[in-house]
């Protein structure tokens, strides 16, 4: 076991201890990757048949185990999870955020007119002008949210949405893969339920990119309130130094 964990270690092998069954050994992890990993994530312009998957973007165990029945002998969803590129509430169907093609539509976040909702919101947005966050981020953050959130996320390509008890939060990836927008908002006016939800999703986020991306800086803007409430197209922010000097001067 330890020789095995020195040869992952430095990544002659992968050795993979799944929650639910018996360690696995990838030999090789090229073969894995090539023959698993790729076609699972191909997008369909590959020249490759791809995972058939249902309207709402899902994938069955059922399609996987068809999919590689002649590649693997092995539960291809469960190592898939153990890789984090898929998830499931059902252990039958499986979301691989990754795959989203459907754009959040406008409906799912709508303008309220009751007087008592709050507002509260942050943008994360990389620090150099030729920096993007990497293609696998903001797949890997949905997964994150469906382990870590109380309640099943709902999820698109784009962006995802958070429910609780009285909040509810919304979690956006620009067009130009360079900012990550969280908005989090209470109809009944619950501040406390909106900054914990804020809190445990900058951390998700802030976690992912340090996992997969460590050297990529990000700059930290506070959203004004009242644009969000207001629901304008541009967001109006600030920066944690011109909110510390105001904070000086009150």
């Amino acid at each position: 076991m330890r020789c095995t964990s020195y040869l992952d270690h430095l990544g002659e092998v992968l050795f993979i201890c799944p929650n639910q069954s018996d360690p696995i050994v990838v030999l090789e992890p090229s073969w894995l990757y090539t023959n698993v990993i790729g076609p699972t994530m191909a997008p369909e312009s590959f020249p490759i048949q791809p995972l058939q998957r249902t309207s709402q973007d899902f994938v069955t165990r059922a399609e996987l185990g068809r999919a590689f029945q002649d590649i693997v002998d092995i539960d291809v969803a469960n190592l898939l999870q153990e890789f984090q590129l898929c998830y499931s509430y059902d252990d039958q169907t499986f979301i691989l955020p990754g795959l989203l093609t459907q754009n959040m539509p406008p409906i799912k976040w709508q303008k309220t007119e009751e007087t008592t909702v709050v507002y509260f919101g942050k943008q994360l947005q990389c620090s150099a002008s030729t920096d993007i966050l990497p293609p696998g981020f903001f797949p890997y953050v949905q997964t994150h949210l469906m382990r870590k959130m109380q309640y099943p996320p709902h999820l698109w390509r784009d962006g995802a949405k958070c429910v609780g008890r009285d909040v509810e939060g919304l979690i956006k990836l620009s067009s130009d893969v360079r900012k990550v927008t969280i908005c989090v908002r209470s109809i009944v006016g619950d501040k406390t339920q909106c900054r914990e939800m804020l809190q445990k999703v900058e951390d998700i986020v802030a976690d992912v990119l340090n996992d997969c991306s460590p050297a990529t800086c990000m700059t930290e803007n506070v959203l004004s309130a009242r644009a969000l409430k207001e629901h304008r197209d541009e967001f109006y922010s600030y920066t944690m130094d011109q909110i510390n000097e105001a904070k000086k001067t009150d």
